[in-house]
């Protein structure tokens, strides 16, 4: 086991191969912690299991794998098989919950499946709580979770088709539509006891227990949603605006978009800027904008855990910034790292192959 600095943490599938289960129609050993049998059987036998649950506990300050996947699959019948996390995972309760993709490519073209997952917190049974349709793990946008239900984005098809908002118990069970959208929808995010979403006919909401759709803004390209107080906080391509969470006129704070736009505290943060040289803004209640950095490189993701910044960037560096700004610190690169989760003073990830954590006051790298 490794474990000096820069390095992943890992269990050796090695030693435990005498109590690893052997799943013989991929050849993959499934793995629970510390060495016990995970449970990621398949619903059925046509879907393979090959994640492994590879995490001694929780987080210290040696990044440590969560869950890891093989890479791909080569010669799986009529083509390879390269298998991702998506860059969205999400935490509620004792579990951390991502989405699985599958892309299957082949001489008949490229087709992509997946699966909704879900892992505890601290490692253990990796479990499959849903197939999802193959458009919802094209390009998923977002996942929100209560305590009952997980939430995701249907994009609308290629042949014209509408995208939908769908649901999946949060135990696990069939995907179910709760709402179909107006062409293709975005921006995902819940508030209370609804939930917002944007499509063509402009910004809506729907409460996700069930109930009546409302349309609150008409009009308008909403690609990033955040809820705050009573607020509704929207970026476009081209701005930042606010409307009550009851609906009204948007009120134009910036005249800026922006592909990431989160809650950080009492303010709204943002990147701002070309993609090779990105800022991180920050617009507080009767204030005017603030840029904390000026110095991202290619953002993906970020979030703000209530005295720090954390951000995915080109190339898979995390980085960690200061609430006030200031200079940004490494704390750890993989190929490929996108989507982060919080979970009190741990940070996770997600990779091309692997969901790992970190303690969030880990030293800088």
């Amino acid at each position: 086991m490794s474990s000096g600095p820069g390095s992943r943490r890992t269990v050796s599938t090695r030693r435990h191969v005498g109590i690893g289960r052997l799943v013989a129609s991929w050849g993959v050993i499934v793995l629970g912690a510390a060495g016990s049998p995970a449970s990621c059987a398949p619903k059925d036998a046509s879907s393979p299991s090959d994640v492994v649950s590879v995490s001694e506990g929780t987080c210290d300050e040696h990044p440590t794998v969560l869950v890891e996947h093989q890479a791909e699959i080569p010669d799986a019948g009529a083509g390879d098989i390269v298998i991702r996390t998506a860059p969205v995972i999400a935490v509620r309760g004792e579990h951390l919950y991502f989405l699985l993709q599958w892309q299957l490519s082949g001489p008949a073209g490229t087709r992509h499946e997946g699966y909704l997952m879900r892992v505890p917190l601290g490692g253990g049974p990796v479990e499959r709580l849903a197939a999802l349709p193959t458009a919802a793990m094209a390009s998923p946008s977002a996942l929100v979770l209560t305590d009952t239900d997980a939430f995701l984005i249907r994009p609308a098809s290629m042949d014209g088709g509408n995208a939908a908002l769908l649901k999946v118990p949060i135990h696990g069970g069939d995907p179910q539509i709760v709402v179909e959208a107006a062409g293709d929808a975005e921006a995902l995010a819940l508030h209370g006891t609804n939930l917002y979403f944007a499509d063509r006919e402009g910004l809506k909401s729907i409460p996700h227990a069930g109930g009546s759709l409302r349309l609150l803004v008409p009009k308008g390209e909403t690609v990033q949603l955040v809820a705050l107080g009573s607020m509704l906080y929207l970026a476009s391509p081209d701005r930042i605006s606010a409307v009550p969470t009851g609906g009204g006129e948007p009120m134009t704070l910036v005249e800026e978009g922006s592909h990431r736009l989160i809650a950080c505290g009492a303010a709204v943060c943002w990147f701002g800027g070309g993609a090779r040289a990105a800022t991180l803004m920050q617009l507080a209640p009767g204030e005017t904008p603030r840029m904390l950095t000026n110095a991202l490189n290619e953002p993906h993701d970020m979030l703000f855990d209530g005295s720090q910044f954390f951000v995915t960037t080109g190339r898979g560096a995390i980085r960690r910034l200061p609430a006030d700004g200031g200079a940004l610190e490494s704390v750890y690169a993989e190929s490929g790292a996108t989507g982060l989760a919080l979970a009190g003073r741990c940070l996770y990830w997600a990779g091309v192959r692997t969901i790992s954590t970190i303690a969030t006051g880990a030293p800088p790298k």
